[in-house]
């Protein structure tokens, strides 16, 4: 028996999956920032939702199953934020030691109203000070399991910012579909557009070719092929 040294044939993209990519790069002509804005808002949006949420969530069932206790032992972690206008530190997680417990307990939420900090700073755990908050006596609302281990534990100022009016994750929803919704949008009358200006272009077109034969047929002139 011999091999088959016929070459493989590469197997091509469905007619349907070529249109389509035809069509959003034709859509997209001259208008990529604004696609490009829209695709930011979008992922933005659909990126911090469920991280909202799920601390809103977190912070709600604390109500009907929490217990306010207060901490005489707190650390705050501060991390350095770099950015191109320059940088900032946060807290970017805080732990109490409770009565009747020995070990640390790590606190849910931290930061919730994301004040940045901008004086001279170091990283890294440390005792909390008036620019980093959280300082002691710290009221803490925490969650117990049937045995008396905390399950969750959340500062009250953390705890009143996502129990309160909050509407941070709705936002971000509103963010993700807006951004969506406007791209699809622009993609439909930009295609619009172009397709417009393709169909005055063959107007003109045919309305000088119109012309030219319209002249040739008058003066008994044709022009060279």
């Amino acid at each position: 028996m011999t091999a088959d040294r016929r070459p493989r044939r590469t197997q091509s993209m469905p007619g349907w999956a070529a249109r389509a990519g035809e069509w959003v790069a034709d859509a997209t002509e001259g208008i990529s920032w604004l696609i490009g804005l829209c695709v930011f808002v979008a992922g933005f949006g659909f990126v911090f939702f469920p991280i909202d949420l799920h601390d809103r969530n977190q912070a709600r069932a604390l109500q009907p199953h929490g217990e306010w206790v207060t901490a005489q032992e707190v650390q705050v972690r501060i991390d350095y934020v770099s950015g191109k206008g320059g940088g900032y530190s946060e807290v970017d997680g805080v732990r109490v030691r409770l009565d009747g417990t020995r070990d640390q307990v790590d606190l849910e939420n931290v930061n919730a109203e994301s004040d940045s900090i901008y004086e001279d700073i170091r990283n890294g755990w440390q005792d909390p000070t008036s620019v980093t908050g959280y300082e002691p006596p710290l009221t803490v609302r925490v969650q117990r399991s049937d045995d008396g281990a905390i399950v969750s534990a959340m500062a009250k100022d953390d705890y009143d910012y996502w129990t309160g009016d909050n509407n941070d994750p709705e936002i971000g929803l509103t963010l993700g579909i807006g951004g969506l919704t406007a791209l699809g949008v622009l993609l439909i009358l930009n295609g619009v557009r172009l397709s417009w200006q393709i169909r005055r272009g063959r107007v003109r077109r045919a309305q000088h070719e119109a012309g030219h034969r319209e002249r040739v047929a008058t003066t008994g002139k044709r022009s060279r092929s």
